[in-house]
């Protein structure tokens, strides 16, 4: 025991007691702690015959010498000892004992539950306790809350927030306590105020057509606060828009594709909460998309000479709708149409015609966002101020007929249409002209000064007086008075003469008509008075002549494999043919003397037939022999369908191609002295040339540019005009060598093929 201790006992001891023989001080293991605190006490004094009697202070006592005692409430305990012996009067002593509270235990939260509103607030206090029960007075609390339900300051004041809802462990505290926690909870139970209002965010739509949105609402009470928990509904109010519910009070707008020209209704919100109820519309405007393409306005121009025109342009997007541009900027690409300025102001030119692209582009730029248009225009010509005719003077053969035109022009030199002018065709000698300005030659040759007259009347174009324009005419004889021509018949192919004068046809032979067989690829006899040509007999051809007088047939060749496409030499005598090989189409030649005027003979055995080309893998086609019967010219036909221009000698000596193999060339004819060689080339751009090669050197020229491809071509014996089939549409045409007079002759509907000149001079009145 300490001195202190030891005073402290003395001082409770009687006088007699401490001078006694009995001593009754005693002395405690520790006289403080924290509960349950446990004491062991031991007495100072340990004579025999004594009695001890302990009281601890707390209702508990003891007769044990030495006792342990634990106190498990907290509190100032103070222990007594009485000592006694021989049952005499005992001496006592006492000790104070400060029993602490113990580790933390609970806390005990005031209210223990709370109602509110949102934005309410409430003072909420703790009382912490060990874990015997023992209060801790001076305890320091941490304060938390539900974070949806609202906040708690470190002193305990609580404000609720917008959740609606019961929180059962809405409000903790807390303390520390010997190394321990104690934990104390209050429930929050948060109702709404009366709803008035519902806020959506954002509060004004603006989406681009097709475009997407995310929408959020809140329903607001009467203290101006959002509550949530709600339940909301969105609806969209254009059946071309849609929306899409997301969370509670979430939803997704996604835009039809038309746009709106203002602000408009777009969405409705509902909300309820706790049976209370409202709606509200949100307004905006569902503008056009990016920018995707330029309307233009007017979208094409057509504007006099000098005419001034307003352009303007507007933006569109790929679902159809228009805006204004941020910037347009006008381009002239071209300057002969006229001129634009920064605004779009646009002063026609002087230059009439079709713009239909390269001359003006006009930009649009929206939102960064730029792309371009072009714009058509048309500039019409002035009022005519002269007329002229094309050709001033013409060549044409007696009974055929050529092309004549009228050119119109105004006073800044601009052509105009033909078509649009009411001219007036008149012949005055030399044969006649139709109202389109063809004039048709008749039989009598000569020199027609002014024959052709086109006038234009006074006051029909703005011209204030009549325009009048001439042309001269030669006509001269033609060299041929029937051209023979492989035509569709009915049932195949069958061949026509044309009467070149009159325009008459009659079929070559009435035997063969209606036979159900296949005649083709004319050719004539030097005279003109047999025509040579291929037929079918039992489904394979032949050569065959029909005599033009009579109409009477004979075969000529009686080859196995076929024989196709004639060519007759100059004198009569020898007949060049194809025939199909199973290596390519070979070209042979037989003796046909036999078969001079009426005379009889059996056909020609390909035993009899001389092979002139042997090349393998190519086919030989459309053969003709050259003016002096030494030569025969025709097309290679490769595999990979490239097409040659070739000559080999009638013995089959000198084969030769006249082209690089690379360009497809097709042979046509000869010239009339046989130095040359016609040919044709697609150009490639829907037109054909018609070529001059020098047989000797290679070297070419061109001589005829057409609109049109050619597929075949026939000079006229004299050389002066050709008779082309187009590869295009199929038809015949007539044209001089020069490349004028270009007219047709024969339509695209009875398939044309294989022209073949007569050679007799045609007779005419002098």
């Amino acid at each position: 025991m300490t001195l202190l201790a030891s005073a402290i006992g003395c001082a409770l001891l009687t006088a007699a007691a401490c001078g006694g023989d009995v001593d009754a001080s005693f002395s405690p293991s520790t006289v403080s702690g924290p509960v349950p605190l446990t004491v062991d006490f031991t007495p100072i004094t340990s004579q025999e015959g004594l009695t001890f009697a302990w009281d601890f202070g707390d209702s508990q006592t003891s007769a044990d010498l030495k006792p342990s005692h634990t106190f498990r409430d907290a509190g100032d305990f103070t222990v007594t000892l009485i000592v006694s012996k021989g049952g005499r009067g005992g001496v006592s002593s006492r000790m104070q004992i400060r029993a602490e509270p113990g580790v933390a235990g609970w806390a005990a939260v005031k209210p223990g539950a709370a109602e509110l509103k949102a934005g309410e607030q409430a003072q909420f206090m703790a009382e912490a306790f060990d874990e015997l029960g023992n209060g801790i007075p001076g305890a320091q609390f941490t304060w938390t809350s539900d974070p949806d339900a609202g906040e708690i300051t470190p002193g305990g004041l609580f404000t609720a927030a917008l959740g609606i809802g019961t929180y059962s462990s809405g409000i903790t505290a807390t303390f520390d306590r010997l190394g321990k926690t104690g934990v104390g909870t209050a429930s929050l139970t948060l109702k709404p105020g009366k709803l008035v209002a519902i806020r959506v965010d954002p509060q004004r739509i603006n989406v681009q057509a097709g475009g997407r949105m995310n929408l959020s609402a809140v329903a607001v009470d009467t203290n101006g606060l959002p509550v949530k928990g709600g339940t909301f509904k969105f609806e969209a109010l254009r059946s071309a828009d849609r929306v899409d519910s997301g969370s509670q009070d979430t939803a997704l707008l996604r835009a039809g594709t038309k746009a709106t020209e203002a602000d408009t209704d777009l969405v409705r919100v509902s909300a309820e909460l706790e049976g209370q109820k409202l709606e509200m519309t949100v307004r905006g405007r569902v503008s056009a998309g990016v920018l995707d393409t330029l309307i233009l306005d007017p979208p094409e121009l057509v504007l006099n000479i000098k005419d001034v025109a307003r352009l303007s342009a507007l933006g569109q997007d790929r679902f159809g709708n228009t805006f204004t541009l941020d910037d347009v900027k006008w381009t002239l690409l071209n300057s002969e149409p006229g001129v634009v300025d920064e605004q779009g102001r646009f002063t026609a030119g002087t230059k009439a015609g079709d713009y239909t692209d390269n001359w003006l582009i006009a930009q649009g730029t929206k939102s960064k966002v730029s792309t371009s248009a072009a714009m058509k225009l048309t500039i019409l010509s002035g009022a005519p101020v002269s007329l002229s005719i094309d050709p001033k003077s013409d060549s044409v053969p007696t009974g055929a007929a050529s092309p004549l035109l009228a050119t119109l022009k105004d006073a800044y030199g601009n052509v105009i249409p033909e078509e649009d002018a009411p001219l007036v065709w008149e012949a005055l000698a030399g044969g006649r002209v139709t109202e389109f300005g063809y004039f048709v030659a008749g039989l009598k040759t000569g020199v027609f000064t002014d024959a052709v007259r086109v006038s234009l009347p006074p006051r029909t174009m703005g011209n204030p007086s009549a325009l009048i324009a001439t042309a001269s005419v030669t006509v001269r004889q033609r060299s041929s008075d029937t051209l023979a021509l492989e035509v569709s018949d009915g049932d195949g192919l069958g061949i026509l003469l044309i009467d070149l004068a009159s325009a008459e046809t009659r079929p070559l032979a009435a035997s063969l008509l209606g036979n159900g067989a296949r005649e083709f690829a004319p050719c004539w006899i030097s005279d003109g008075s047999r025509l040579i040509f291929a037929g079918e007999v039992d489904g394979k051809f032949q050569i065959f002549d029909a005599d033009i007088k009579t109409g009477k047939v004979r075969g000529l060749t009686d080859d196995p494999q076929g024989a196709i496409m004639p060519a007759v030499s100059p004198d009569g005598r020898g007949l060049a043919y194809a025939s199909v090989e199973p290596d390519g189409w070979g070209i042979y030649v037989i003796d046909i003397s036999a078969f001079s005027g009426s005379v009889g003979a059996p056909p020609v055995p390909r035993t009899s037939a001389k092979r002139i080309v042997k090349t393998t893998d190519l086919s030989q086609i459309l053969m003709k022999w050259s003016p002096d019967g030494a030569r025969i010219g025709y097309t290679i036909a490769s595999a990979d369908e490239v097409l040659s221009v070739a000559i080999v000698n009638a013995d089959g000596s000198g084969q030769r191609a006249l082209g690089d193999g690379k360009t497809s060339e097709v042979f046509l004819d000869w010239s009339k002295d046989g130095s040359q060689v016609l040919a044709s080339r697609d150009r490639g751009d829907g037109g054909g040339t018609l070529t001059i090669i020098d047989v000797a050197t290679g070297a070419r020229k061109t001589l005829i540019e057409l609109p049109f491809a050619v597929l075949l071509a026939q000079w006229a014996p004299d050389g002066s005009e050709l008779a082309v089939i187009d590869a295009e549409i199929g038809a015949m045409w007539f044209l001089d060598s020069d490349g004028t007079g270009l007219r047709q002759a024969f339509g695209a509907d009875s398939q044309p093929r294989g022209p073949a000149w007569r050679p007799v001079a045609i007779k005419t009145s002098a």
